[in-house]
């Protein structure tokens, strides 16, 4: 793979992580949001959002994971990429 297919491929991780880790934040805070407001919802209503809002939190955090361990085998070769260039100029 070429140099600049790893960086894409990198910054796609990285992307991907990034949105994962707002995804999951955004699923606590929805949580805390509706937990704050406890009488504005049915007993049925706050269940369904409650499992709603768990779900996209943990693949927000499965999709974060997934992303960080791409972007460490992303880096390797990236790495050993940048050291073929510097040892084929040298």
């Amino acid at each position: 793979m070429s140099f600049v297919s790893l960086l894409g491929w990198q910054l796609r991780n990285i992307d991907t992580r990034y949105n994962g880790q707002a995804a999951a934040m955004n699923a606590r805070q929805g949580m805390m949001n509706m937990l704050q407001n406890p009488h504005k919802y049915s007993p049925e209503q706050t269940l369904q959002m409650e499992k709603q809002l768990m779900f996209r939190g943990l693949i927000g955090q499965t999709m974060a994971k997934a992303a960080e361990a791409q972007e460490d085998g992303t880096q390797k070769m990236l790495n050993k990429a940048i050291e073929r260039s510097f040892n084929y100029l040298a």
